[in-house]
């Protein structure tokens, strides 16, 4: 019988562990102006030594930062609120929550839920088919985000299969807000998962048990995990804090929201291009003087002297994060509109390809906080308000050996199209031939392609039509 030995390997896992602080953070740097302001009052009524400056100027005690054990005291989460609102939102109630209109001179309504998905699927490279798939999908989509419709009947309804259909709703689902288009809680909870980078650490306990630690089941998920119960509290706390189960929660009423942008650029004869972080409406903050005269007569007892000093630690972070969010938004958005200059000054047929990791390696970020410092943001521009996303768009060569945006291809062949002699319309052959004299080398067929996407009809059907149209 041969000797059999036993073998110890040893295996290094890295996770992802976030602190409060971290967390918090990241939360602040992706939330839009409206939902900053939302977090504000939130925390303000969460913690009484915020108060709103009256001075407008920021004024930070100094005080020691929060640690990690002070956080880690904080009140238990409410899982059956969280829940619940979860199966609201599956079961279709009417929403309750009012957004009262804030900034009345961007002439820019924010879009309601099903309309503002519309302007995204159209700015992606599908077909007409997939298009009417993605609008048959945003029209089963509820006013909390979720698909509550059969991707089974999609498919019929279109005559496509079932697989054509899931790529089309896998696309929305990477559309904003995030965690749009999901079908299930889980569902939705794991698209922000992977938004937010955290994959590796809360996959499993998402995907396994959900319904475990609504229950709070915290020693079973440890033993079927193999961690520690304490390391399942610490997941647990990041998805109450990160997540979020009602993905459209801000477009819960439809005609009260406008877009806000986050980032304002003007173009005067006197002072040219000037970018602005657009922070009027946001509350401008300070810690209440009172609690620090408190703390400094040395007059209350131990327990009072921690809440106090916990409650002045956590606002001082607080105001870190939002004068850290300002500071990103306004580097990311600045190296964006130097790249962008042409467009500013003469239009979208100007706009320049930009991918997110150029940025990201120019301003010294990680992608990761790139990517949350665009996420629900707006600005307005000469050109009209256009979130922060639609400036990332890939490129063509052109024949000096630069590079050209696609949405500028399109657009040129849009403004092509609509200065063609409607008699003879233009082949698709005859618009490459004339956006190579401009410099752009094209392909027939990417010209076919790009057409089909802008829902252009051929160049026999645009004919057809004008027959028609006579007849």
């Amino acid at each position: 019988m041969p000797n059999q030995k036993v073998a110890l390997n040893q295996r290094q896992r890295q996770q992802i562990k976030l602190s409060p602080q971290q967390e918090l953070k990241i939360k602040i740097l992706q939330l839009s102006n409206l939902q900053l302001i939302d977090k504000i009052q939130e925390e303000m009524l969460q913690n009484p030594v915020l108060e709103e400056n009256d001075t407008a100027t920021l004024q930070l005690p100094i005080v020691d930062p929060p640690t990690v054990k002070e956080y880690n005291k904080q009140e238990e989460i409410n899982w059956e609120e969280f829940f619940e609102s979860s199966r609201n939102s599956m079961m279709h109630e009417p929403a309750t929550t009012e957004i009262k209109p804030l900034y009345d001179n961007i002439p820019t309504q924010q879009p309601t839920l099903r309309e503002y998905l519309l302007q995204q699927l159209r700015m992606i490279p599908i077909s007409n088919k997939e298009y009417e798939i993605g609008e048959l999908i945003i029209d089963n989509i509820n006013e909390d985000g979720y698909f509550h419709y059969s991707v089974d009947k999609i498919a019929n309804e279109v005559k496509v299969s079932r697989a054509e259909v899931e790529k089309v709703l896998g696309k929305i689902q990477e559309f904003e807000p995030t965690g749009v288009g999901a079908r299930d809680l889980k569902e939705c909870l794991l698209i922000q998962v992977k938004d937010l980078g955290l994959e590796d650490s809360l996959t499993p306990l998402i995907e396994n048990h959900l319904f475990a630690i609504q229950d709070k089941k915290y020693e079973q998920i440890a033993a079927q995990m193999n961690i520690s119960i304490e390391r399942v509290k610490e997941l647990v706390e990041v998805i109450i804090k990160l997540l979020e189960p009602k993905p459209a929660r801000l477009y819960e009423n439809f005609q009260a929201p406008q877009v806000i942008p986050e980032i304002i650029i003007s173009n005067t004869k006197e002072e040219g291009l000037k970018l602005e972080v657009n922070d009027e409406w946001i509350p401008s903050l300070r810690v209440n003087p009172y609690y620090q005269r408190l703390l400094k007569e040395k007059n209350l007892s131990a327990t009072e002297n921690e809440y106090i000093q916990k409650k002045m630690n956590a606002a001082v972070f607080f105001l870190k994060c939002i004068e850290d969010r300002k500071k990103t938004l306004r580097h990311v958005a600045k190296v964006i509109f130097d790249t962008q200059k042409e467009f500013l000054q003469e239009g979208i047929l100007k706009l320049v390809p930009m991918k997110l990791e150029d940025i990201a390696k120019e301003v010294n970020l990680h992608l990761s906080t790139v990517s949350r410092a665009i996420a629900n943001k707006f600005v307005k521009t000469p050109h009209g308000v256009h979130p922060l996303k639609f400036f990332f768009k890939t490129g063509m060569q052109t024949k000096e050996g630069g590079a050209i945006s696609i949405t500028t291809v399109k657009e040129k062949i849009k403004e092509i199209v609509a200065q063609e002699n409607k008699q003879s319309p233009l082949s698709d052959n005859k618009i490459a031939v004339l956006l190579h004299q401009q410099g752009i080398n094209i392909a027939t067929r990417t010209v076919a392609k790009y057409r089909d996407e802008l829902h252009i009809p051929s160049s026999f059907s645009r004919k057809e039509s004008v027959i028609s149209h006579k007849t």
